[in-house]
């Protein structure tokens, strides 16, 4: 391990007071069914308000992690907390909001406007807390002239937007966004990227999409075989050459310094 990595990832935590955190996992131990253990004794913990970037190879944990997170899977032991509370598995969290790698795994429905009226609704919100969260959501997508479009025929820029716009309505503080910027073209990327920067909530970003992290995020961490192997500012962690290529990933273009020709 580098120098880098060696002085940051000291069980990916931060030192907080409880009411600065939106995130805290302690002691995490989970394993899928006839595999060795993925995480063990997995430590992590987030501030409210950062925006953190979950980098590393493929099969290191960073989807299960999130799946974890969320209480969509089970861990053997180990507790997790979204602003310090305990989150139970299968339980339903406004607090938190996960929006999946694949939009249409998403949205469900025949119209665009119900696909994000859907949390509100299963809230138990009024009719007019549910409409006006749903033409907030849009409008802070970008998204609002779809409201009355069929989702499965939206391009995949406008379905990823959307899908963003359904996690919105519900008004969590803490969003896991898992490969967001994945089969998007450069347009939209680049919307992706500009929402992100101004966005109010506690984000964690899962991505091979190295510049994103570097143009979004304050933190990153370095996930492989379930553990945390670096933890810092993303230009220092991610410009260590040694570090990237021990866990199969690349220091990122705009790190490398470049012959400008006259």
């Amino acid at each position: 391990m580098t120098e880098v990595a060696h002085k940051s990832a000291e069980k990916g935590t931060e030192q907080s007071t409880s009411k600065e955190v939106a995130l805290t996992i302690s002691d995490l131990t989970f394993a899928y069914p006839k595999q060795d253990k993925l995480f063990q004794s997995f430590d992590l913990q987030v501030h409210n308000g950062r925006k953190v970037g979950l980098i590393g190879p493929n099969g290191s944990g960073k989807t299960t992690l999130f799946l974890l997170t969320c209480g969509i899977l089970a861990a053997k032991s180990g507790n997790i907390s979204i602003l310090d509370q305990s989150m139970d598995v299968g339980k339903f969290n406004s607090n938190i909001g996960l929006v999946f790698q694949n939009p249409n795994d998403q949205l469900f429905t025949t119209c665009v406007r119900d696909d994000v009226a859907f949390g509100p609704k299963n809230m138990g919100l009024d009719q007019h807390e549910i409409d006006e969260r749903v033409h907030q959501s849009l409008a802070a997508t970008g998204t609002e002239d779809l409201i009355d479009r069929v989702p499965q025929n939206l391009s995949g820029g406008e379905k990823s937007m959307v899908a963003i716009a359904t996690v919105l309505a519900m008004r969590p503080r803490l969003i896991l966004y898992d490969e967001p910027s994945a089969s998007l073209d450069l347009y939209s990327r680049r919307q992706l990227i500009q929402f992100l920067q101004k966005s109010q909530e506690t984000i964690l970003v899962s991505t091979h999409d190295l510049e994103l992290v570097l143009e979004v995020c304050d933190r990153v961490l370095l996930l492989d075989d379930g553990c945390v192997v670096a933890d810092g500012k993303p230009a220092k962690i991610m410009s260590d050459v040694e570090l990237m290529q021990a866990h199969r990933l690349e220091k990122p273009h705009s790190l490398s310094p470049h012959v400008h020709f006259g």
